[in-house]
């Protein structure tokens, strides 16, 4: 990782975008004034990337039927509902009025905020908080390291906020010249602010969900920003042969906007398309088992492959430039990267380390269980559930020869770069028929 790292820090510009401006505001937001450039994975939440143009992060535009023959995806979504949601997932209950007035007046500066509050008409006393984020491609575990550092007393991560959207709404405040304050340097400064200081307030809201935390995160899957000057970043990395499995399952599973681009067919007299994932998709919707009869079809959708591949190479190539400045000082923030098979092989020891990171002691956390949804495949393996399987080298179960080609030449070097081959020879381990 290190020298991934230190090879993409200097070359982040020329190779992840087309512009030297996303580039700079991917990695962080006050290094641009424009609008930030679409973030493809923002929208991970609703179960689908988010397509420049269409939408914001977190709206759904239902598909009653798809309009290209097959079973449509809200079909999908009706016929194998959710069995069961994770906790952080479920209703939560309501912050209290005099909390949330107690947040409005709160004081905040880079990566701290204290508020001042008195439980049930007492006194109000200042409480200190600190205030982090868990960010990474979708499907790289983000999820289970919010369990995990969980289990220490002093740390709440209370699920996703998609800070991304927020930023992007500040950022039109002042995008062109022509708008009231368009090109105004003190005023985009203004901008800024606000934006921080909107971040820490409504981070720090849900402070009260767990008594005595004093650590508050955010988990949302995304590139690696800084919202916060300062703030720590804890960065789950993944094989990306993995995610793009996990990935497949999860846009089935809900019927993602992706999915449902990819299941499109002929507009304008275009020639046919989507073909390939339609037939992954009516499979699914028919028998979410069909792959472990039909494995090869999974991954049978060139297109598709290429689009996920190359996305997360993308992603995971920004981040290791991103923390790669940080540790150099060149952006103000600190970044851990934490890979998803380590955790799976030593999730407690993954625990300390993380809570070492952030400054807290490791000894106060709780044990790793499948009670707490922390231990390794303790949350199931149903191909209809958001905790399908969580296998390490799952990937090897789907990938035809085909597939293991078409990932190669989108990602084979960000693969080897990330370490996780050392060379091109890995394709050899794709055996599944087609």
């Amino acid at each position: 990782m290190m020298a991934m790292a230190e090879g993409n820090a200097a070359r982040i510009e020329g190779h992840l975008a087309s512009d030297v401006p996303r580039a700079a505001s991917a990695i962080d937001p006050r290094a641009s004034r424009g609008v930030p450039a679409p973030d493809l994975l923002s929208a991970a939440r609703d179960g689908g990337l988010e397509e420049p143009g269409r939408g914001r992060p977190g709206s759904r535009t239902p598909v009653a039927a798809s309009s290209s023959g097959g079973i449509g995806n809200d079909a999908l979504k009706s016929q194998h509902a959710e069995p069961r949601l994770p906790q952080s997932m479920q209703a939560r209950e309501a912050l209290s009025a005099d909390w949330l007035e107690a947040v409005r007046h709160a004081r905040g500066e880079r990566d701290r905020v204290t508020v001042e509050f008195g439980e049930g008409g007492a006194a109000p006393t200042p409480r200190e908080y600190r205030l982090f984020f868990v960010t990474g491609h979708p499907r790289s575990g983000t999820h289970w390291l919010g369990s995990l550092l969980n289990l220490h007393p002093a740390i709440y991560t209370d699920g996703e906020f998609f800070f991304d959207a927020l930023h992007e709404g500040f950022g039109r405040l002042s995008a062109w010249k022509w708008l009231a304050v368009g090109g105004d340097a003190g005023h985009a400064a203004l901008r800024d602010a606000c934006f921080e200081d909107s971040v820490r307030r409504l981070l720090v809201a849900v402070a009260p969900r767990k008594a005595g935390a004093t650590h508050i995160a955010d988990r949302t899957p995304r590139l690696l920003k800084v919202l916060l000057p300062g703030a720590a970043h804890i960065v789950a990395l993944r094989d990306g042969r993995d995610v793009l499995v996990s990935w497949t399952f999860h846009q089935l599973r809900v019927g993602g906007r992706m999915l449902e681009r990819f299941c499109d067919g002929a507009r304008g007299g275009q020639r046919p398309r989507g073909a390939g994932m339609r037939a992954v998709r009516d499979a699914f919707a028919a028998d979410p088992d069909a792959f472990e009869h039909q494995p090869g079809l999974l991954l049978s959708d060139e297109r598709w492959v290429r689009a996920v591949a190359r996305q997360w190479a993308e992603h995971v190539r920004h981040d290791a430039a991103a923390a790669a400045a940080m540790d150099a000082g060149t952006i103000d923030a600190r970044a851990l990267v934490v890979r998803y098979e380590d955790v799976h092989a030593d999730p407690s020891g993954q625990a300390a380390r993380m809570a070492g990171f952030l400054g807290l002691d490791p000894a106060l956390m709780a044990p790793v269980s499948d009670d707490s949804g922390t231990a390794p495949g303790g949350l199931g393996r149903d191909p209809r559930s958001f905790f399908r399987s969580g296998r390490v080298g799952d990937w090897q179960r789907y990938f035809t020869p085909e597939a293991g080609r078409w990932f190669e030449e989108e990602a084979g070097e960000t693969l080897r770069e990330a370490g996780y081959e050392t060379a091109p020879d890995w394709q050899g381990d794709c055996r599944v028929e087609g």
